[in-house]
């Protein structure tokens, strides 16, 4: 896990919604972090982290809470795939599809998935190349210094 004192900016990609829409980070609600997956319907890690991230308690309450805000990112350019696994997700997740061919040049590194990054309400990430785990534990010590 990469820890960043919140000064790298996060890329704002262009993804697509189910509905059709084009979107970027900027268009989601900045009240809550942002937790981006990076993944491929195909890929047996992905499906994996997919099933933990479904599972967890804490995911579910950050989120029930307006905490955290998850946007699972397509990879792969199949919609059928995505639209599969989307149909699994809870409907409390963003789920979009990568629409950028500029993403090689962002800070998001995707040569390995699932990659995970942790963003911050203003959009700079704070964790990088990071677990599901340690995104709690983050979020876990973040609520403590709040209260």
């Amino acid at each position: 896990m990469l820890l960043f004192a919140a000064t790298l900016w996060s890329q704002d990609l262009l993804y697509e919604r189910t509905d059709g829409r084009t979107m970027t980070l900027d268009s989601l609600p900045d009240s809550r972090m942002t937790l981006l997956l990076f993944y491929d319907p195909e890929c047996g890690d992905c499906q994996q982290e997919l099933f933990v991230m479904r599972h967890s308690s804490q995911l579910r309450q950050a989120i029930a809470e307006a905490r955290l805000q998850v946007v699972a990112v397509c990879t792969e350019p199949n919609d059928s795939l995505w639209r599969h696994t989307v149909s699994e997700m809870p409907p409390t997740w963003v789920p979009v599809m990568l629409r950028s061919d500029n993403w090689f040049d962002s800070p998001y590194d995707l040569t390995s998935l699932p990659a995970m990054y942790l963003l911050g309400k203003d959009r700079k990430i704070v964790l990088k190349d990071t677990d599901l785990y340690e995104v709690m534990e983050f979020m876990r010590k973040n609520k403590e210094s709040e209260e």
